[in-house]
């Protein structure tokens, strides 16, 4: 995996030029977008913080410490789906 080119003021950017963190604002963006159409709009920040955190915490055991494989990546994205989506029902309020 390529690392991130980095800023004279050791700011990363991604391959763009852009800011780290303008990507992950927009990437951030996008998935509240997806998540406010399956729950209501007070539940969009912490499922949209939920989804981040486990998209992120997975893919970082996967890439740093080789937790699964690829074949199995898919099925976890799928099983997280799933799990933010009941979620998102409702179901998963105490």
């Amino acid at each position: 995996m390529a690392q991130e080119p980095v800023q004279t003021d050791g700011d990363p950017q991604d391959v763009d030029g852009k800011p780290s963190g303008a990507v992950a604002s927009e990437a951030f963006g996008s998935m509240r977008m997806i998540i406010a159409t399956v729950t209501t709009p007070a539940r969009v920040d912490e499922l949209a913080l939920a989804a981040w955190c486990l998209v992120h915490g997975y893919a970082t055991l996967c890439i740093e410490n080789g937790l699964e494989d690829e074949r199995r990546r898919s099925q976890r994205a799928r099983m997280f789906a799933r799990m933010l989506r009941k979620d998102a029902d409702g179901c998963g309020e105490a």
